[in-house]
């Protein structure tokens, strides 16, 4: 099993940050590599977001779907989590808590890969290549909040 931990200052109140998480177009525009994203609304209000992932050039069939949003671990914000179904399997947690004039997001994830991507790639090759994709989104969530602050148009970003 993987594991990924980071922490990032956004200079955004935190219920902008939340409501960025919370949004699936968000997702289609911080995630690096998604592709063909669809949306399903789930009965409790969330939502399923069904997507292909070009992972190490290999394409692979992946989810991502609200799984609950509650008082963070350390208790200084909300927690939001997130379960991943497909070729990569595991959770992304996000704890949000006010930081000053901002927010501190910590990013924390479990992760699995199938036997079929293994088999094709590396285990190291691909725990590498995956941390390079979470640092991205962890920036390009960043960079769309900080951008849609000054008034830029987030949609602009663009692989």
């Amino acid at each position: 099993m993987g594991k990924y931990a980071k922490q990032v200052w956004i200079s955004a109140p935190p219920e902008d940050v939340v409501e960025a998480i919370d949004t699936p177009d968000t997702w289609r525009i911080i995630v690096p590599s998604m592709q063909d994203a669809e949306e399903i609304e789930l009965d409790d209000g969330g939502f399923r977001l069904a997507f292909t992932y070009k992972l190490a050039g290999i394409r692979t069939d992946r989810a991502i779907e609200t799984s609950g949003s509650g008082p963070a671990a350390d208790g200084s914000g909300t927690q939001h989590v997130f379960d991943l179904s497909g070729s990569v399997t595991g959770s992304y947690t996000f704890d949000v808590s006010e930081q000053g004039v901002g927010t501190r997001v910590k990013f924390d994830t479990q992760y699995n890969f199938s036997n079929r991507v293994l088999d094709r790639v590396t285990r190291r090759f691909l725990n590498q290549y995956v941390t390079r994709q979470f640092d991205s989104l962890l920036m390009n969530l960043k960079d769309y909040l900080e951008m849609e602050k000054d008034g830029i148009e987030p949609e602009s970003i663009t692989d």
